[in-house]
């Protein structure tokens, strides 16, 4: 016997693995597949924030060190703005381009999950000048404790 899905809100009813198995196999709706896998998508990443720990000083400092050049260098450039930048500033600033930007994001992030600790640096889409542009922001804790780090 497979195990047991409840459903938040019918906590009297559940539905096994096989049975949601067996309905994303018979689906022909791509539209309902993509829903499914957005819904599954964003409930992992609740659960990951959710279970995430905070960014303490001793954690930045150990991060910090084992960090490469270039992921030093993004954070040294968006603590010295305020914990915030945009890709538009990085790649004038520090003549980066977004490939790079966002390889560097990426590894950054994925060791601070491998370490359960939340995500380094946020990453929203937003409308600047006309124009979108991606904008990084350090978590909070992160950016009190490498403030600390950095004597800034």
């Amino acid at each position: 016997m497979g195990e047991q899905i409840r459903t938040p809100r019918t906590s009297d009813r559940s539905i096994g693995y096989e049975d949601v198995a067996r309905f994303i196999n018979s689906c022909d709706d791509e539209i309902i597949l993509r829903y499914i896998i957005n819904l599954a998508q964003s409930r992992l990443k609740q659960l990951r924030e959710e279970r995430a720990r905070p960014w303490n000083e001793a954690a930045v400092q150990s991060f910090w060190i084992e960090s490469p050049d270039s992921a030093r260098t993004l954070i040294r450039y968006i603590v010295e703005h305020g914990g915030v930048a945009f890709l538009s500033d990085i790649k004038r600033d520090l003549g980066w381009d977004g490939k790079k930007t966002g390889a560097v994001v990426g590894g950054l992030n994925n060791r601070a999950r491998r370490n359960r600790f939340r995500d380094v640096i946020r990453v929203e889409w937003t409308r600047r000048n006309g124009e979108w542009d991606a904008r990084y922001s350090l978590d909070q804790d992160f950016l009190r404790a490498i403030r600390a780090v950095l004597g800034s």
